[in-house]
Order: structure tokens, then C-alpha cells, then sequence
């Protein structure tokens, strides 16, 4: 009898928010209300921003690959920024109800399972709220490994 050893899944944990805020880092000049809050993964900091109004982003975000765990294919986009922490990556998720905005460090190695189970986390979250105000950040998030 063969054993295979599977991954452990790994487990983020909202250490801050789910907070109302006006005005979200890495967009031009603005004071767009958005809830934020920031996940401790890997032993490193995400912050988080959910915001329901339409962003425009600037040409210095890419187009990037994207699917939920769910298998949904969102439009999602990424551009690289400085920090006081160093180089991290943003990465802008639209999603239909809204936009999510997630800045991991540039060496995170892999951030898509964070984000994939976040969106779909968020989805479920969404669709309990009774209206947009009732919005909440999971407290923890599951992150199955991937292969």
C-alpha cells in the first residue's frame, strides 16, 4: 500500500477589519469609501480592501490570469509598488458586486490560493449580507495547497 503525502492546508487569519475607510492606497488621489482589513498568511501581512464603486485603473496594471476556487473567471490585474515594507504586489479582483484590492509582498511565492479563497470566501459573505452595509471579512480563510 502506497502513502502519498498531501499538503496540509494552510489557514489566514483577519488580524485587523473589517473597517470602513475612505480612500485606498495604490489608485490615483481619492477618498473612495471602502471596508478594509489586513490577514496574517504565511507570516507575512495582506492588507485588503473591498470597495463597491467602479475604480478605473491606470495602464500600469496588467491583465492577469484568474479563476475563484468555485472555477468563476473574474477579471483580475496586478502591478508592482513600493512600499515602507519593500516591493509587494497589488493585485485589483473584480468581482460582480464589487472590486477587491489585495497587496502581498513580491516574494510571496504563490498568492492565488490567498486570493482565490478570499474571493470565493467574500462571494458567500456577499450573498448572507442583507444589505451592502452588513458586508464582513472572514475571520479565518481555509487555503487548500495546491500541487
Amino acid at each position: 500500500m502506497h502513502m502519498f503525502a498531501q499538503a496540509a492546508p494552510s489557514r489566514a487569519v483577519l488580524v485587523r477589519g473589517t473597517l470602513q475607510v475612505r480612500g485606498v492606497p495604490h489608485l490615483s488621489a481619492n477618498s473612495i469609501p471602502a471596508l478594509y482589513g489586513e490577514y496574517r498568511w504565511e507570516a507575512v501581512g495582506i492588507p485588503v480592501w473591498v470597495v463597491r464603486d467602479e475604480l478605473f485603473l491606470s495602464p500600469e496594471w496588467t491583465e492577469t490570469p484568474f479563476r475563484s476556487t468555485a472555477g468563476i473567471r473574474i477579471r483580475a490585474y496586478s502591478r508592482s509598488v513600493m512600499t515602507g515594507e519593500g516591493r509587494r504586489t497589488v493585485f485589483a479582483l473584480r468581482d460582480a458586486a464589487y472590486w477587491i484590492l489585495a497587496e502581498t509582498p513580491s516574494e510571496t511565492a504563490n498568492p492565488m490560493p490567498f486570493l482565490e479563497t478570499l474571493v470565493t470566501r467574500l462571494a458567500y459573505f456577499s450573498a448572507q449580507a442583507k444589505s451592502p452595509a452588513d458586508l464582513s471579512f472572514p475571520a479565518i480563510l481555509e487555503i487548500k495547497a495546491t500541487d
